[in-house]
């Protein structure tokens, strides 16, 4: 297996990822910058709610990164489950149903993201074609923004009002970790 500078590794102090395991993914890999941008869009839409919301999308911003960054899967998920807290406790500190589904929308993305450019570079190393990263975050953002229209539908044909965005949060954080520990 090469390094991401096409040498066999070791030779500069960095050892190289065994089979079938990632090396970690590079600042400019699509993947990488997918979920680093989604990570900061679930941070921006959680973290006015409240400090716990803010502590908890941060964190989980930056373990996710440092996940992907270094090929640290359970990272990566633990990052998500942060990310996905932070929008719940948003919702449970009052934030808008926006704020709170965007938080959740960018807590998957991020996860998503990240997690399919971790499994390329491990099946097929850093040579792949970087349309495939970008096809799948695209394809993954917009069926995440598909299941915020029809949940920004839902919430106002309904009687709306922050125990139901709560409750609904809940479940889908539920759902997420559920995903992620079955993954």
């Amino acid at each position: 297996m090469t390094d991401r500078d096409g040498s066999t590794g070791g030779a500069e102090g960095r050892a190289v990822a065994p089979s079938g395991e990632s090396d970690g993914l590079g600042a400019t890999n699509p993947g990488f910058v997918a979920a680093a941008l989604a990570a900061v869009v679930a941070f921006a839409a959680t973290a006015p709610a409240s400090w716990l919301a803010t502590a908890a999308a941060g964190g989980g911003a930056l373990a996710l990164a440092a996940g992907a960054r270094r090929g640290r899967g359970p990272l990566v998920r633990a990052g998500s489950v942060a990310l996905a807290a932070g929008a719940v406790l948003a919702g449970l500190g009052g934030a808008a149903p926006v704020a709170t589904a965007l938080g959740a929308w960018g807590a998957l993305v991020a996860w998503d993201g990240a997690s399919y450019a971790l499994a390329v570079d491990a099946q097929v190393g850093t040579a792949t074609d970087r349309g495939v990263a970008l096809a799948h975050v695209r394809d993954a953002t917009l069926v995440g923004a598909l299941g915020l229209a029809v949940a920004a539908a839902a919430f106002l044909a309904g009687a709306g009002g922050t125990p139901v965005v709560a409750g609904v949060a809940i479940v889908a954080a539920v759902a997420l970790v559920l995903a992620l520990v079955l993954d």
